[in-house]
């Protein structure tokens, strides 16, 4: 295995790492092995480096990278992959290692009789279509339980391809992670003895840290990570800790709210909806640029006592007041309320995804995204200061919040681990559905109605 390390790192200014984590982790045959740590302790390139080493090592051996969204796999995977990693096998005509689909984008590697597959969960369809000896998740965090559980589905151990001295089959999930909530579903499956956490520190990335000594690269990044971040961030990407703030689901820094909307031509519009009866109903302004893959929320309105009609025909002058084009409407999973606006206001919606554990999964979504954000990475997630529309006209609405303050106030039940408060959550609801949406894959244009086989591909 290690004559198979020295392969895969090729740069001339890297070294097979000999942290006792790394060498831990390249020997586990653990069915469900994550490494978890801070922010830039080289867990992506310690988990590239054994997949290219068992490819290396086994011909034929069939594997995938996956990752939340396609798109973001460009800025991290793609240029670990070509820049470092492989850099002088994808340059040089003669080497065996084959890239498909572009020198920056490629979408799949040939290696060793095997092959690679990269793809994001938002197009399972494209990682998803054999069966696989491992499979390596960048950002574990990211995905929801069912859409790791589908991966478990491919990688079972009947690509057999990589097999022991006994001629038993192996597989393997590898994932990567930031630490998260301790309610995350992969603690869970931890507590479970499912999954087993290695856990990296700063001085195992060899470009940081090596032979005893701090590289430039090191103090000054790290420095600049333990005075740059705060409270509970600081807690999590710098100390490496699962925690969070006593009680709260989110944690709204000034980087999450903007007072002047940037331009706006790039991004794709969407419409998320909440229906209330003696809660308020809540439509979204939604910005997706979806090369960035960065949300932005611009505009909201909300109003108590009004019926699905009335709210259809306001959400369809606003947008048509504003000249803006939405690609999709998704709503509560109510089809009873679908089918109203389908027929009275010709929008035709797509129904979020209810049932056991979407609650959590979709906060664990937008957590991410404003983690994105506090990092200045791809994916983040940020809110117009001044995105209330309207006001309601029930004088009991007064006071009532809007996106931000109901997220600032939104608490954990402290008599359970997985579960919040009931209270006003009206928006954050609509914007949970969105970013369940945004990773389920079943992106149906607007203007498709609604079918049996399109409802049932969306569960």
């Amino acid at each position: 295995m290690e004559k198979q390390v020295r392969i895969a790192w090729q740069h001339p200014k890297l070294f097979p790492n000999k942290s006792t984590v790394f060498k831990q982790l390249m020997a586990s045959t653990a069915s469900e092995l994550t490494a978890e740590g801070s922010t830039r302790t080289g867990k992506t390139l310690a988990c590239l480096t054994k997949l290219f080493a068992l490819h290396f090592k086994y011909p034929g051996l069939r594997s995938c990278i996956v990752r939340a969204s396609n798109v973001d796999l460009d800025e991290t995977i793609r240029f670990d992959i070509r820049n470092t990693l492989l850099r002088y096998d994808l340059d040089d005509p003669r080497s065996p290692i084959r890239a498909e689909g572009g020198a920056t984008r490629f979408t799949r590697l040939y290696i060793n009789e095997g092959e690679c597959q990269l793809g994001g969960m938002n197009r399972p369809h494209h990682v998803l279509g054999t069966e696989r000896d491992i499979v390596f998740i960048s950002q574990l965090e990211q995905l929801t339980q069912e859409q790791y559980e589908l991966l478990l589905t491919r990688c079972a151990g009947t690509a057999g391809n990589w097999r022991d001295t006994a001629g038993k089959p192996r597989f393997q999930i590898l994932s990567d992670c930031n630490p998260d909530i301790p309610s995350h579903w992969m603690y869970e499956r931890e507590k479970k003895d499912l999954m087993k956490f290695l856990h990296f520190q700063f001085e195992d990335n060899p470009l940081f840290y090596r032979d005893g000594r701090w590289s430039i690269d090191g103090k000054t990044v790290t420095e600049q990570l333990d005075k740059s971040l705060t409270g509970i961030y600081h807690d999590r990407y710098f100390k490496g800790l699962r925690v969070a703030a006593e009680g709260a689901v989110f944690q709204l820094q000034d980087c999450h709210i903007i007072d002047e909307l940037p331009d706006l031509s790039n991004y794709h519009f969407y419409n998320a909806m909440d229906f209330g009866m003696s809660d308020p109903s809540v439509c979204l302004w939604i910005a997706w640029d979806r090369t960035a893959n960065d949300v932005i929320v611009y505009r909201e309105w909300r109003r108590t006592n009004t019926n699905i009609l009335d709210m259809g025909r306001e959400i369809k002058r606003i947008n048509s007041e504003n000249n803006e084009t939405i690609e999709n409407y998704i709503i509560d999973r109510d089809l009873h309320h679908h089918q109203l606006l389908q027929n009275e206001s010709g929008i035709h919606s797509t129904l979020a995804r209810k049932g056991p554990g979407s609650v959590m999964d979709g906060i664990h979504l937008i957590q991410n995204a404003l983690a994105q954000t506090v990092l200045e990475k791809p994916g983040g997630l940020r809110i117009y200061r001044q995105l209330l529309c309207n006001t309601d006209p029930n004088p009991k609405a007064r006071g009532q919040p809007d996106l931000r303050r109901e997220m600032q106030a939104l608490q954990y039940d402290p008599n359970k681990s997985d579960a919040i408060i009931p209270g006003s959550d009206d928006a954050t609801d609509a914007l949970r559905y969105f970013y369940l949406w945004k990773h389920s894959g079943a992106q149906a244009p607007q203007g498709t109605p609604l079918t049996v086989d399109r409802l049932n591909a969306q569960f």
